[in-house]
């Protein structure tokens, strides 16, 4: 592994980060569970959608993601990646202090025989104007830690191991969107 994390700044346009949304709508998500698919507004006040990648209607996204995750992969983890089967597009409001405290993203005791995730993705999809907090932050990394400026900016992605703890601060005025993905691969050993 050559480190903790990488950063492509504005991989996508801003005009693709806001046609996502479009294609999402702005209605009907759900409230975000913490790892044990329970509601917790002490850990998570946050709203999702989840897209299938079987869902054609999102095929460019899929693909780019995918494109994305293996160059970053090849170039600084190294890890065994088999599937990415979805995302999240998460919505954090400045009306419930959206934030997510600090979280793997490795389900450690799932269920799964096979699987894993190994390295998660987030990819800024509002414009950093529109909204204030929701920075997303990465403990025990200390000086390593990406710059949070650059993080903000609107299409930017970032590429960690699923076993990093990391946490999203909470907005304070308006909403901030997100899309984060999941590479799934054989169980860590």
């Amino acid at each position: 592994m050559n480190g903790l994390w990488c950063y492509h700044k504005q991989a996508w346009t801003p005009e693709y980060c806001s046609s996502i949304l479009h294609r999402v709508g702005y209605n009907d998500f759900l409230h975000g569970t913490i790892d044990d698919g329970r509601v917790n507004h002490d850990i998570r006040r946050s709203k999702v959608k989840f897209i299938q990648a079987s869902d054609q209607n999102y095929k460019d996204v899929f693909d780019r993601l995918w494109i994305m995750a293996v160059e970053a992969n090849k170039m600084f983890f190294d890890f065994h990646l088999s599937k990415l089967d979805y995302v999240q597009i998460g919505r954090y409001d400045d009306v419930d202090k959206g934030e997510y405290t600090s979280h793997q993203d490795v389900f450690w005791m799932n269920k799964d025989p096979k699987f894993h995730r190994k390295l998660s993705c987030s990819i800024q999809l509002s414009d950093p104007r529109v909204y204030e907090g929701g920075d997303l932050r990465f403990d025990q990394l200390g000086a390593e830690e990406p710059p949070s400026d650059e993080l903000r900016l609107q299409g930017t992605s970032i590429f960690f191991p699923s076993f990093v703890f990391h946490r999203v601060t909470p907005v304070t005025k308006g909403t901030r969107y997100s899309l984060v993905a999941w590479f799934d691969g054989p169980k860590w050993r």
